[in-house]
């Protein structure tokens, strides 16, 4: 991210203010380190494939939340 802020700040950040937030953290460069990401968040090690995305989301997000795409098949 530009400026002084870090992503891992924001996630931070955003996990303090709205605790309703379920937070993914994208990252090619480096990885957080123990404690860094605010509990719940998921961090991804980038190149991902979309796959990777949607398995975590389905883990982070209840079901009435996913986009239909994402929904388990009746």
């Amino acid at each position: 991210m530009p400026g002084e802020t870090d992503g891992f700040a924001l996630a931070r950040y955003v996990a303090e203010r709205w605790k309703e937030v379920r937070i993914v953290v994208a990252s090619g460069r480096i990885r957080p380190a123990v404690g860094e990401l605010p509990v719940g968040a998921v961090f991804i090690d980038k190149p991902f494939s979309a796959e990777v995305v949607h398995g975590h989301l389905r883990s982070i997000l209840p079901d009435g939340k996913l986009p239909m795409s994402l929904r388990p098949k009746l």
